[in-house]
């Protein structure tokens, strides 16, 4: 087979992981119910089952206590009962499916924001404010410390009662865990400062914690940073001395490393590497840390493509490769690997429109793919054939969203022509990507590595003919569009001027579902000229500007499906069953 090495099983305490493949924590932003793990959540996540994901580590940064605020950016919270039978459904969700589920739990210390709900004041070892989120905090109190320790114990005992597979502590993101490691932010003269075995201190009596909490036989792992990059914090040589510290202990079951600290704005960027950054930038931090310890060590960092992760495992630098920001792309990638689909996998970008929304307290989306997180409101990853008629479907504008608008109605088994008035598709993408260090922007439409969503050669695989270089004066437009079907079609477009680019079906069917105004036209039988900006037209009032003309509407179904009327028709979607739109 195959990128073997991907798909070999591997152990982590005593689960065992189908594939060397898993989806890093990552905040999502879609805890919004005081925290819970939302349906929308739940069906995140289990796209990702379905598509063969070995582990998925929900719930980025997982607040364990009240005075780690959560709401201001809708994270899990742990630090109550309620979230057990949340984690019920969650868990359910990804077992039936064949994956193992985890999540991150911690306490963010300084790093959060001052009017983060709950709590006036935030707490750090030494009451040095983060220079990212700038909020005043106190210098945590010995009493305060127990109690957190205790914090960490019970949130990892909720997990373990609502049937998660393990918990991963964050000690990555100068959380409450890596401020006392590191001396820049702990400057305590007691027990819990100074020497390395007292900044060692608290992190050590949370592991404690949360193993006699949860037992032996309960996975638990750390993750860490390979270099905090500053000049008076920990290098990697001092990670690579905490790493084995903590797992000499005997109580850790897996590794998580990811390069740089995450304190300052420089740091963050690395991070999340964008797509400036050339592939795997800190692998070599995690390989050094693996070079030290004797649990399996995972690794995810600005690995996108199978062909990355193939010779990352086979080259020994860690045993399991995270392929987070790639799982938001397509949460299908290891299934399509499988079947040797890999020209069809919607490939991430670089784009960090997902973690942009993220630290703005907004739910995570993808530039590549307008269904991820959209699954609980049935937009679907996979586009399904139609049940009702084959139609004819014309799309004018053949930018990403157009392309998008192609692929949709083609793999729903309809006829496609797709206009555009350049001599190459791709819209205001194909020049974004010309500019410096921009150039993965192109994926989004050029079939690079075989093809990505809406990429060119996808869409002409899949049916759709390209009609390059078309002329925009609207008379001429239309005779060319008639031209593409038969008499008495039910298709045509009068004025390309007026007409917003043909947008991305499933796109369009979120907005659908987050505008009430939009059904509404749709059950006055308005005309709709669907584009990125869902523009609805009163039927009375385009056909006075265009009598005599036949005028186009392209409605969404929530399968996918494309349908276009005649103007004077009845746009009677509705009523119809889904399969038949």
């Amino acid at each position: 087979m195959a990128f073997e090495a991907m798909f070999q099983p591997i152990q982590i305490g005593k689960l065992t992981i189908r594939n060397r493949v898993l989806s890093t924590a990552h905040a999502e932003v879609y805890a919004t119910d005081g925290g819970m793990t939302t349906d929308r959540y739940v069906k995140y996540y289990e796209e990702k089952a379905k598509g063969g994901i070995g582990l998925a580590i929900c719930g980025g940064s997982s607040v364990v206590a009240i005075d780690s605020p959560q709401e201001w950016w809708s994270s899990v919270n742990l630090s109550t009962d309620r979230i057990i039978p949340h984690f019920q459904n969650l868990a359910d969700a990804m077992h039936k499916h064949g994956a193992k589920i985890m999540i991150q739990i911690t306490h963010m210390g300084r790093r959060s924001r001052w009017d983060g709900f709950n709590w006036p004041t935030l707490m750090s070892p030494s009451g040095v404010r983060e220079p990212v989120h700038r909020a005043t905090c106190k210098t945590i109190e010995p009493e305060e410390i127990w109690r957190v320790i205790g914090n960490y114990a019970a949130a990892a005992g909720r997990a373990k009662a609502g049937g998660l597979d393990g918990v991963e502590l964050s000690a990555v993101h100068q959380h409450m865990i890596d401020q006392f490691w590191s001396p820049r932010v702990n400057k305590r003269t007691d027990e819990w400062g100074g020497s390395f075995e007292n900044r060692m201190r608290f992190g050590l009596e949370v592991l404690k914690a949360v193993r006699k909490e949860v037992g032996p036989d309960f996975c638990v792992g750390i993750r860490l940073c390979g270099d905090e990059f500053h000049p008076d914090g920990l290098s990697h040589e001092d990670m690579k001395q905490i790493a084995k510290y903590y797992d000499d202990t005997g109580m850790l079951d897996f590794i998580g490393v990811v390069g740089s600290g995450c304190d300052t704005h420089n740091t963050l960027a690395n991070v999340i590497p964008n797509m400036s950054y050339p592939p795997e930038p800190f692998l070599h931090l995690a390989a050094g840390i693996k070079e030290v310890v004797k649990v399996p060590v995972l690794h995810a960092q600005n690995i996108k493509d199978p062909n990355q992760a193939t010779r990352i495992l086979e080259g020994g630098y860690v045993d399991m490769v995270g392929m987070t920001r790639a799982h938001i792309a397509d949460p299908h990638l290891i299934a399509k690997i499988k079947m040797g689909q890999i020209d069809q996998i919607k490939q991430c970008v670089g784009a960090n429109y997902c973690i942009d929304r993220q630290y703005q307290g907004l739910d995570v989306l993808c530039i590549q793919n307008a269904a991820t997180s959209r699954e609980y409101m049935g937009l679907p990853h996979i586009i399904e054939k139609t049940s009702g008629p084959k139609r004819k479907v014309v799309i004018v504008g053949g930018g990403p969203a157009g392309m998008e608008a192609a692929r949709v109605a083609a793999e729903r088994g309809h006829d496609v022509t797709l206009f555009e008035k350049q001599d190459s598709l791709g819209g205001q993408i194909s020049l974004a990507a010309k500019a410096p260090q921009r150039d993965q922007m192109a994926g989004q439409v050029a079939a690079v590595d075989g093809g990505h969503i809406g990429g060119q050669q996808h869409c002409q695989g899949l049916g759709v003919v390209p009609v390059q270089k078309m002329p925009v004066v609207p008379g001429q437009l239309v005779q060319r569009i008639q031209r593409c079907f038969q008499a008495g079609s039910q298709i045509g477009h009068a004025d390309p001027a007026r007409l917003c680019r043909a947008g991305a079906a499933q796109e369009v069917q979120a907005d659908i579902g987050r505008r009430g105004a939009v059904r509404q036209h749709f059950k006055r039988q308005d005309l709709q000229v669907v584009g990125r900006q869902a523009m609805v037209l009163r039927r009375h009032t385009a056909l006075k500007k265009a009598p005599g003309v036949l005028r186009h509407a392209l409605q969404v179904g929530h399968s996918g499906g494309v349908r276009h009327v005649d103007a004077a028709a009845p746009l009677a979607l509705a009523g119809q069953p889904h399969g038949q739109r």
